[in-house]
C-alpha cells in the first residue's frame, strides 16, 4: 500500500501525460511502473545526474 502523496503524484503524472516520476518507496515505484510510468528513487536520480555529466559527485564531501 502506498500513501496519499505517492497516489496523488502518481495520478499528476497519468493526468498530465508525465512520463517519469521519483517516488522514494519501493512499493509506489512498483505501482507507478504497473501504470507505465518510469520510477526512480531519489539516489537513482542522483546516479543519472552524474552518468550525465550534470553533477561532479554523487556523494556529499564532508569537511572536517
Amino acid at each position: 500500500m502506498i500513501d496519499h502523496g505517492e497516489a496523488e503524484t502518481i495520478a499528476f503524472a497519468l493526468e498530465n501525460e508525465i512520463e517519469v516520476v521519483i517516488p522514494d518507496d519501493k512499493d509506489a515505484r512498483k505501482v507507478a511502473r504497473s501504470f507505465g510510468l518510469r520510477a526512480t528513487g531519489t539516489l537513482g536520480l542522483f546516479l543519472l545526474a552524474k552518468r550525465k555529466g550534470l553533477i561532479s559527485k554523487s556523494l556529499p564531501t564532508w569537511k572536517s
